[in-house]
């Protein structure tokens, strides 16, 4: 599985591709590695939001 993804659209482009009704007010990245701030929609009270937070492998640990 690679680790880099590219960016080839707008902020207003993606928001609107996935229903989000205000998109805001973030920067896009034309690479996205891990590491780096990727970008995901999440639903919260019938809503589309559109967030960046880190991007990567989570590695869950039981203790």
């Amino acid at each position: 599985m690679s680790r880099l993804f590219a960016v080839v659209r707008t902020i207003n482009e993606i928001a609107a591709h996935f229903g989000v009704d205000e998109p805001p007010a973030i920067s896009v990245l034309t690479e996205t590695v891990e590491g780096s701030l990727g970008l995901v929609v999440i639903e919260k009270d019938g809503r589309r939001l559109l967030k960046s937070m880190p991007w990567g492998d989570v590695t869950l640990s039981a203790t």
